[in-house]
């Protein structure tokens, strides 16, 4: 859409000139949402799926140690942080950071970096209540904050956490040992399906009965 143009033309480093192609012959959509502007609303869902799709692997862990990091620690910072913050808005400061930020700047070492700087730039937008939308920056996505001191509180509790390095690590460690728990879960739950599917009876042309993955 129109609206949208700027989303085109910017300066950017990330994504790359044929991803942007890819994206905008993807199209739009407009979905029905009551509001004081309307009945209906523009929605970049499927682009925001492509860019997320197309992040590398480094970029992928930033993103969730980024998300999991403000849950873990939401309830310290605020008891109205489930109000104010959704992880729409930590996508989009994410996507406003991989924009300006080169790729080659992505490795193991870096991720504490990347994760603090988007915990200051998320601070930073709740200082001053205005997070533009990635893809039409005229809308402001925290226009509808209503208490601006709740809003500055929360703010300086993360800037705080940003810079409390042993915290941060802590915190890093929580995250990565519940990664590992879930893919060390998931992984056990597949070598017990294997394990049942071959102990199925036999077809009578003796072949194995195939289990599909929506089965499993």
């Amino acid at each position: 859409p129109s609206c949208a143009n700027e989303w085109l033309t910017r300066d950017r480093i990330w994504p790359h000139d044929s991803l942007v192609q890819e994206i905008t012959c993807s199209g739009f959509h407009i979905v029905p949402k009551s509001s004081p502007e309307g009945d209906f609303r523009l929605s970049f869902s499927c682009a925001e799926t492509t860019l997320i799709a197309n992040l590398t692997e480094l970029q992928h862990k930033v993103l969730r140690s980024f998300k999991a990091a403000v849950k873990f620690h939401q309830n310290d910072w605020s008891e109205d942080m489930k109000k104010i913050i959704t992880t729409y808005h930590l996508k989009t400061i994410a996507f406003w950071h991989f924009e300006k930020t080169t790729p080659d700047s992505f490795d193991e070492g870096s991720v504490a970096t990347h994760l603090v700087l988007l915990l200051q730039e998320l601070a930073e937008a709740l200082r001053v209540r205005e997070l533009p939308m990635y893809f039409m920056p005229k809308v402001n996505l925290f226009c509808d904050v209503e208490d601006p001191e709740e809003a500055v509180n929360m703010a300086e509790n993360i800037e705080i956490f940003s810079r409390d390095h042993s915290l941060l690590i802590k915190s890093l460690e929580s995250i990565t040992f519940g990664f590992q728990h879930a893919h060390c879960f998931a992984r056990s739950i597949c070598e017990k399906v294997d394990e049942l599917v071959s102990k199925l009876p036999k077809k009578d042309t003796g072949e194995q009965p195939r289990v599909s993955s929506v089965e499993k």
